[in-house]
């Protein structure tokens, strides 16, 4: 069997961890793949805000090998834990990282022991790819083990006779470069978010394209400058919450810069649901323009989100002046509209969702790296056990192995969507309780005083805050071939 060829859509987290396990496939197995990965952006996208991994997340970091494990670690954010404030910046909890967490026998807390800078991590994936497959040699003939295309998106797929998939390629809309010449591959993988491109292709008749808002809910991310303090020496996230369902989350990563996560959540419309049987919203303009001023904003339309955004935290307490000064001058500003991607199924032939694309458990589960990460790498397993069984016999079980790849794209599928399930399962219920107690001043001094108990007594909240490490009965795939030499 001639080596594969993979096509990946994305320079993300998914993309990047996918084409490492797929490149550490040339150490493991015979006729590993050749990888191409296309990235809408002109060069390595190396930007963004701060991330965790938990649970199986960190399992997949230890098995990608101790020297790039220790590499990982060693580029951690230097986040301490995190803090909650009340409106004149009173300290009325504290939750330290704990120490040794990432073992199978104790959660992480709000902070977890392994935090990372999203362009960092992306960096290393992308150095630890490319090393991975210069680490052998290609035979003469054989495409490049890894190329990178950017400036490059998918326009189109068509499935052929043989199974394969034409691919042809577009180019951003604002650049002069010229469209790469169509090519055919084996298989293609959506890593390309929870917009993706890739999904809408391959399932175009889906309702929102597969998204289902969290109507009303808003978060903005920003960086801004911000020294520390005379006698600041600690480097923590600091939340606080303001009445009007608003709040503010102020992560430390250097000295001399904080990241900023501004939260806002429209009161509910209360007829919300009715006309649905679930009792679910999937229609994204369902919170009115009264109750919800930022839905009805494009997206994207940055100096009107500002501008909206300035309206509804003006007089919210804390730094809030020095906060909304410095979204002014972000030049990083991104206002998210809070989402799960939730589709019925995650490939169709030899076309495949990862990450976000497939399976976005928005940033209120706490868990969307740890899905991109542990979703790539059963994937890879899943597609090294394909690629191992048709070297053996060259047919790989019955039905040709035409069919061999679709089949490892559906046990990815039932191999890992009930992990996703679980993470995924109450968020926008969770959500709504939340920041049930945040519209008035008397609720969120309870709620201050709850966190203040919890924190004296060294409670572990982040379940409370909706994050679920683990699902029960599920167990990360051994997948030894893919990481054993």
């Amino acid at each position: 069997m001639p080596p594969l060829r993979i096509l990946i859509s994305g320079g993300g987290i998914a993309g990047h961890a996918l084409a490492f396990w797929l490149a550490r496939l040339r150490t493991t197995t015979p006729n590993a793949p050749s990888i191409t990965v296309v990235e809408r952006f002109p060069n390595l996208r190396a930007t963004g805000l701060q991330l965790d991994l938990r649970s199986a997340g960190l399992e997949v970091l230890r098995r990608m090998g101790p020297e790039r494990e220790q590499l990982f670690k060693d580029m951690a954010a230097p986040e301490q834990g995190m803090q909650v404030v009340d409106k004149k910046g009173r300290r009325r909890a504290l939750f330290p990282v704990r120490k040794g967490s990432d073992s199978k026998k104790q959660a992480q807390s709000l902070t977890s022991e392994f935090e990372i800078m999203r362009g960092d991590l992306c960096r290393g994936l992308y150095d630890a790819t490319r090393a991975v497959a210069s680490s052998t040699p290609t035979p003469e003939g054989d495409p490049p083990p890894v190329q990178y295309l950017y400036n490059t998106t998918i326009a189109s797929l068509t499935p052929l006779p043989t199974g394969q998939i034409s691919v042809t390629f577009t180019t951003p809309t604002n650049t002069d470069d010229t469209a790469h010449p169509p090519q055919t591959f084996d298989l293609v993988i959506g890593a390309d978010g929870q917009w993706s491109r890739t999904r809408q292709l391959l399932f175009p008749d889906l309702p929102n394209t597969g998204m289902r808002r969290i109507p009303g809910f808003h978060i903005a991310y920003f960086t801004m400058p911000r020294p520390m303090a005379e006698g600041e020496t600690e480097f923590l996230a600091t939340t606080y919450v303001a009445p009007g369902r608003r709040g503010y989350m102020v992560r430390r990563h250097s000295p001399d810069e904080v990241q900023v996560m501004m939260t806002y959540m429209a009161p509910p419309n209360r007829s919300r649901g009715k006309s649905h049987p679930s009792g679910k919203s999937t229609n994204p303009d369902e919170n009115d323009e009264k109750n919800d001023p930022l839905t009805p904003i494009p997206r994207g339309d940055t100096p009107v989100e500002k501008a909206a955004l300035t309206q509804l935290f003006t007089g919210a307490g804390w730094i809030t002046p020095d906060i909304l000064a410095g979204m002014q001058k972000a030049d990083d500003f991104y206002l998210e509209r809070l989402g799960l991607v939730q589709i019925p199924a995650w490939s169709r032939g030899r076309v495949g969702l990862v990450g976000d694309a497939a399976y976005c458990p928005t940033v209120l589960s706490g868990m969307g790296t740890t899905c991109a990460m542990v979703g790539a790498y059963v994937l890879a397993g899943e597609i090294g056990e394909y690629i191992r069984r048709a070297a053996g016999d060259g047919n790989e079980e019955e039905g040709g192995d035409g069919d061999g790849l679709e089949r490892a794209l559906k046990r990815y599928e039932e191999r890992f969507r009930p992990f996703v399930e679980g993470m995924q399962e109450g968020i926008e219920e969770r959500a709504e309780g939340q920041w049930a107690m945040t519209g008035s001043a008397f609720g969120i001094g309870v709620l201050n005083l709850m966190v203040g108990v919890a924190s004296l007594l060294r409670v572990n909240v982040a379940a409370m805050f909706g994050i679920r490490e683990t699902v029960k009965g599920w167990e990360l795939p051994d997948y030894e071939g893919l990481w054993k030499d």
